[in-house]
This record gives C-alpha cells, structure tokens and sequence, in this order.
C-alpha cells in the first residue's frame, strides 16, 4: 500500500494562496475552513493561470479551466 507523502517543500514556482511566510499550519487550518472560499480567491486571483495551495498533503497546483 502506498502512502501519501507530504511536500512540505515548494516544488514549483507558482503563487501558494493560502501561505504566509512558513507558516504552514496555519495554512493547513485556512485549507480545512475555507476551502471553497479559496478556491474563489483563487479564480479571481489567477483565472487564466496556475497557482497552488497547502493542503493537509502537501502542496496542490490548480488550474484555470483554460488548461483542462
């Protein structure tokens, strides 16, 4: 069985919302409340881009629908 790893070091360099410096609790804690309210931060912040957020797992990369 595989395990998830988490990243905590950034791998890309693209924008990470939900992170402040190298507090990466207190962006677990923004990811876990306020999902969804990122996620449309983010839409308005970068709707033609990427960028990233930190997750409980590591770093994700969303993209803009123009790249799906």
């Amino acid at each position: 069985m595989r395990r998830a790893r988490r990243v905590v070091k950034q791998t890309l360099n693209l924008p990470v919302l939900n992170l402040n410096g190298n507090d990466y609790q207190g962006a677990e804690r923004a990811y876990r409340q306020n999902l969804r309210g990122l996620l449309h931060e983010g839409y308005q912040k970068y709707k033609h881009g990427f960028y990233q957020l930190f997750s409980p797992t590591g770093f994700l990369v969303i993209a803009s629908a123009d790249h799906a």
